[in-house]
């Protein structure tokens, strides 16, 4: 660009006007003339005078083209001086512009310089982040198959402190429990030098924070108990939720940075998962994420631990419910019916003492009973099934409770069917066999009745059990102990999502009912056949 500037200067100036251009053309005119007077003193004079208007016309000719050619240079002067100016003028545009771009291109340089810095800031913050997210996915895949498998809660527990703290790369976790009844906290587990240590384990040497704490002493936990959010601890030793003895002891450990993770079921504060590092840590949103996350893990290994004792304890009640009621409705029955079979024959002994057969019967009925009572007495401490029903159907089942528990009594009883019988399921069976035969003792020993029926009703909709005496009635409403059996004979009616009712009046008797709904998982067997509805099946044993 110099060189060009200087070109264009020196043809400027090459250019420019000068006096002795002007001085040449006259002079070159003026030798013309010269040349013409100088013929005028030619000896010859006759050739002067002959000529003399061709020199002087040559003369003013070569003066007029002088003049003419001085013109057109000045002219033609000119325009190369315009064409100088609108050359400069184009350069000089050509420097503003080259500068600009090369402003533009210095500018853009460092836009790219800076872009690619960024890009590769992302880049490595995306790798690190893949990173995270495929140690999160892994640590959360197995803490899942932890929890689904029969691992216990020791194990779950054990897995999200050693993921977390290796995948936060920090120095060491504690998990702690709450009690906010009693403000009070205590630490559940703590992971420190690749191992998952109890509390009391390790001696002085592992990172155990001070106890007890009390949870409305300590400022972080009552903004965990507060905000129920991750709480970000960056400078501990000089943070206002940190007390002093917490920073002393954070010192003593060269602890400087802390992430608190509440660990939540249902909106309660159950504790917080606190993860410690040496060194000022900026904790990234994904590792939070990741913290949360597994702290949620550790929050559903507590409730299935808290979930399996309280099972547990229902099972073990339930058992024991289910045994004492398997015990009940078979002894007691049995025992029932031994009784009503010595009490007669120890009248037809004092009164017609010749009648050995009779009382030969009465006293064999009740050893039957009674070995059919120990028989199902076993058979339910094993939670068999009646052994009736392996042999008999339902209505079998029920027919022979009737004839054997009335048998050599005063009390008339018949059984009755109605509709098309059908298989139901075991468990229906069952708890219909043990409500009849409940009912039934029940009569016997309270209801002072003389007939008792017994009706077993199938319909499309339902089953229906009935048990009508005509006894002295039972004050049911009123009686704030309804026995062991009535209860009994309700539970086992819940358990079948059936309905029980008892109605009873004084000296008027009372009826037992209880509807089983006919739903679809009930339909086994043979399906049920309209056409055999209201065709009675009738059992009658009347003494």
């Amino acid at each position: 660009m110099t060189s060009t500037n200087s070109q264009t200067d020196s043809l400027r100036s090459s250019v420019r006007p000068r006096p002795l251009g002007k001085i040449f053309l006259i002079t070159l005119g003026g030798m013309t003339i010269f040349e013409g007077v100088k013929s005028l003193v030619h000896p010859d004079i006759t050739l002067w005078e002959s000529h003399i208007v061709t020199i002087l016309f040559s003369g003013l000719a070569a003066v007029v083209g002088g003049i003419v050619a001085l013109k057109k240079y000045e002219q033609l002067q000119q325009q190369l001086m315009a064409l100088i100016a609108e050359q400069s003028q184009t350069e000089k545009q050509m420097r503003q512009v080259q500068g600009e771009l090369e402003k533009h291109v210095v500018k853009r340089t460092a836009d790219l310089v800076r872009a690619n810095a960024t890009l590769q800031l992302e880049i490595a913050e995306r790798k690190q982040a893949e990173e995270v997210v495929r140690g999160q996915t892994t640590s959360l895949t197995r803490t899942l198959h932890l929890l689904t498998s029969s691992s216990s809660v020791d194990a779950v527990l054990a897995h999200v402190l050693t993921a977390i703290t290796e995948q936060l790369q920090a120095f060491s976790s504690v998990l702690y429990r709450y009690d906010l009844e009693n403000d009070r906290a205590w630490i559940e587990r703590v992971y420190y030098d690749g191992k998952v240590w109890l509390p009391g384990q390790g001696g002085e040497s592992l990172p155990y924070p001070p106890e007890p704490m009390s949870i409305t002493q300590e400022p972080a936990l009552l903004r965990l108990l507060r905000t129920r959010a991750p709480i970000v601890v960056e400078d501990l030793l000089n943070s206002p939720l940190v007390t002093p003895d917490r920073r002393r002891w954070a010192e003593t450990f060269g602890i400087k940075s802390a992430l608190l993770i509440p660990l939540l079921l249902e909106g309660k504060l159950l504790g917080s998962l606190h993860v410690r590092h040496r060194d000022p840590h900026q904790y990234r949103p994904e590792e939070i994420t990741l913290a949360v996350s597994l702290a949620h893990q550790a929050v559903l290994a507590l409730q299935i631990t808290q979930l399996a004792e309280q099972g547990q304890r229902s099972a073990v009640l339930t058992e024991r419910n289910r045994m004492a009621r398997e015990i009940h409705d078979t002894l007691s029955q049995g025992f029932t019916g031994i009784i009503v079979q010595l009490e007669a024959a120890d009248d037809v002994l004092e009164e017609s003492p010749e009648e050995t057969l009779t009382i030969r019967e009465h006293i064999a009925r009740a050893g039957a009973l009674a070995r059919e009572s120990l028989a199902e007495a076993r058979r339910s401490v094993f939670n068999l099934r009646p052994q009736v029903l392996e042999h008999e159907s339902l209505q079998g089942a029920i027919a022979h409770a009737v004839k054997s528990l009335t048998a050599g009594t005063t009390v008339r009883a018949d059984f009755s069917v109605t509709g098309a019988p059908r298989q139901l399921p075991i468990e229906v069976e069952e708890h219909l066999l043990r409500i009849s035969q409940q009912a039934l003792t029940n009569v016997l020993q309270h209801a002072q009745a003389h007939s008792v029926h017994v009706q077993l009703a199938f319909s499309v909709e339902q089953v229906r059990l009935v048990i009508q005496d005509d006894g002295r009635g039972l004050d049911y409403m009123n009686r704030g102990d309804h026995g062991f059996g009535l209860a009994g004979m309700h539970q086992r009616a819940e358990q079948l999502g059936g309905r029980l009712t008892i109605t009873s009046l004084l000296g008027r008797g009372t009826t037992v009912a209880v509807i089983v709904p006919q739903s679809l998982q009930y339909l086994v067997g043979n399906g049920y056949d309209q056409s055999r509805e209201n065709q009675p099946y009738s059992h009658s044993d009347r003494r």
